[in-house]
This record gives C-alpha cells, sequence and structure tokens, in this order.
C-alpha cells in the first residue's frame, strides 16, 4: 500500500472519476452532498508549495473542467475550498469541489455570524492590503 489513503484511492481506482498526467479527480469518501470530488496532485505532497509549475496549472486547469461537469450533473456550480494543512484528514494536498446554490460569503457569514454583504471601509481594506502584502514578502 501507498502513503496515504487518498494515494490508495487513486491505485484502486474505484473512486477516481478523472485521471491527467499530473492530478486525479476522487470522490469524497466523507461526501457532503452528491458530487462532492477532491481534486489531487498524483503525487503524494504535503504542502502547494511543493507542486511544480505544470502540475499547478494542470490542477487547476482540472479545477476548472470540474466545475463545469458539475454545473452539468448538478445544476449548480462548486464551492471549492482548500483546506490549511492543520484541517485535513490527510496529508496528501488536495482541493473540495461541493455543488451548491450558494456561494463562499453565504457559508462563511451563517457560519461565523458576519454580516452578509456589507461593505468594508476603505481603511480597514487598506490594513488588510498591507498586512497580506507584508506577510507575502516576507514568505
Amino acid at each position: 500500500m501507498s502513503r496515504c489513503a487518498l494515494c490508495d484511492e487513486l491505485q484502486k481506482g474505484k473512486h477516481v472519476a478523472y485521471i491527467g498526467k499530473h492530478s486525479f479527480i476522487l470522490v469524497n469518501l466523507r461526501l457532503l452532498k452528491p458530487g462532492h470530488v477532491l481534486v489531487l496532485p498524483k503525487r503524494h505532497l504535503e504542502a502547494f508549495d511543493e507542486l511544480t509549475e505544470e502540475e499547478a496549472k494542470e490542477i487547476f486547469d482540472v479545477v476548472e473542467k470540474c466545475s463545469h461537469a458539475i454545473n452539468k450533473v448538478y445544476s449548480h456550480y462548486p464551492i471549492i475550498v482548500v483546506n490549511p494543512k492543520t484541517k485535513r484528514s490527510e496529508s496528501h494536498i488536495h482541493i473540495h469541489l461541493v455543488p451548491t446554490d450558494y456561494g463562499a460569503r453565504d457559508y462563511i457569514a451563517k457560519i461565523e455570524n458576519l454580516p452578509y454583504n456589507e461593505e468594508a471601509p476603505s481603511e480597514i481594506r487598506e490594513i488588510v492590503r498591507e498586512e497580506i502584502a507584508k506577510a507575502m514578502e516576507e514568505g
């Protein structure tokens, strides 16, 4: 057997919906609802910065193509979620696609009890921009 359950699933192939050169689509073991899939690199990687440029491009191309397929089958585009390393049930990096007629704003506002569509003051947006820009420069 391989290093993780997700790698094992690729080898078994039973729940694999698509296999590309560098990536694959797997029906999630713990379906939130029908159509919930994962897009993963074929290589077992634990961080997105380990992807080669070619792997990263293919993964995001597959996410785009799968989004259209999910809409075709389930009449809803998916919400797309990348869990941080500390929230993953498996160390193998993956991207969740879950069909929904709601968007990220709907879920986050409801779960975190935040205003649904309140415009942020420019000063707050500037602070966020500065903080993110600084963190990106620091790596």
